[in-house]
């Protein structure tokens, strides 16, 4: 018996893709370069690992040759900045619990696993006001004050509670206060942040409200949230609010190492599902419509559509030159516009 096509199969069974457009460059000689997402839909799946080839482009409804265009991928690191802060329970919940040396471990392995793909700082918090930078993002303020052995790394287990209370909606206000920060000061154009939280339990020492953290929760709506609830005590729906991006609950704080390794996965996937695709234009005028179709090795396949102007093109172009964006704001891929309020209407007069 012959099996079904790959396409027929596709066609019942085979999840689509789709592409978001972050931002595109489109300059003399004739460079065209696009930064933008692929994920599964529905589901929203990161797809990482796509390679050159994976991708066809047209510009208005021509198909260029990749040979022609000498079509290729770059280093996404080139034009972007992706931040994660690690913010981590060391209140009395935590530091007393058999589960601080996995911690501590655990957080060693995140940040060596997500050091090829981001800059990851990492940030305790007991019942004190401020929060403290264990391993600081290169480009934040100053956020309390870390304590390391002259010639040594900061490490969690070193950390020296200064309350054993826990100041968690303090806290997370004054990480993305602190990532805000960080990555306004980034020199490159793009800039992408996340927030990892692990919590063991509610906030304590109620030095901020919960209505005012959530707010700042809201306000970060350009910031992915990652939350890790361990053990029984934490406040499972306020956990969720916080970890909007994705949240996992673990009732046994020894689960610590399991959930932050899978939690660094997760972060990594999601970072290898940019693309910054470059090439060269044959166009040498007018306004063009750039199609790039993306195909995942089952076959799911995904288009994204946008537009450039080609004025000025010429020869002489090479897709490995450093792409050029306009410097933006901390955003992610899944930032939303608001659109503007739509004029008042117009009184009719009486006479």
């Amino acid at each position: 018996m012959r099996s079904a096509p790959l396409a027929v199969l596709c066609l019942f069974g085979c999840a689509s893709l789709e592409l978001k457009k972050i931002d595109l460059s489109a300059r003399p000689p004739s460079n065209v370069v696009v930064y933008f997402t692929v994920d599964r839909s529905p589901g929203g799946d990161p797809v990482p690992g796509l390679t050159a080839d994976k991708f066809r482009i047209t510009e208005n409804n021509r198909k260029l040759s990749p040979v022609d265009t000498q079509q290729t991928l770059l280093d996404r690191r080139l034009v972007a900045t992706n931040e994660v802060l690690v913010l981590v329970d060391m209140s009395r919940a935590m530091t007393k619990s058999k589960a601080l040396a996995m911690l501590d471990s655990a957080i060693d392995n995140f940040v060596l696993k997500l050091g090829t793909e981001t800059t990851v700082g990492v940030y305790a918090f007991d019942g004190g006001e401020d929060i403290v930078p264990i391993i600081p993002l290169p480009t934040a303020a100053p956020a309390g004050k870390s304590k390391p052995a002259p010639g040594e790394t900061p490490r969690l287990i070193d950390f020296e509670q200064r309350d054993p209370s826990a100041n968690l909606h303090g806290a997370v206000r004054a990480a993305l206060e602190t990532l805000t920060d960080a990555l306004e000061k980034a020199p490159k154009p793009l800039h992408f942040g996340s927030l990892v939280l692990i919590s063991a339990g509610p906030d304590r020492a109620d030095r901020v409200s919960q209505t005012k953290m959530l707010k700042a929760v809201q306000r970060a709506n350009k910031f992915d949230l990652f939350a890790i609830g361990l053990g029984p005590d934490v406040d499972k729906d306020e956990i969720k609010q916080i970890g909007r991006t994705f949240t996992v609950l673990e009732p046994e704080l020894t689960g610590v190492k399991r959930q932050l390794d899978a939690m660094a996965d997760r972060l990594l996937q999601r970072a290898r599902r940019f693309y910054l695709l470059s090439y060269c234009s044959p166009a040498r005028r007018g306004k063009r419509l750039l199609k790039i179709e993306a195909t995942a090795a089952d076959g799911a396949s995904g288009t994204l559509e946008t537009k450039f102007d080609a004025e000025g093109f010429g020869p002489k172009c090479d897709p490995e030159t450093q792409p050029s964006f306009e410097k933006q704001a901390p955003a992610t891929e899944e930032e939303e516009t608001t659109p503007p309020p739509p004029p008042p209407k117009r009184k009719r007069s009486s006479g």
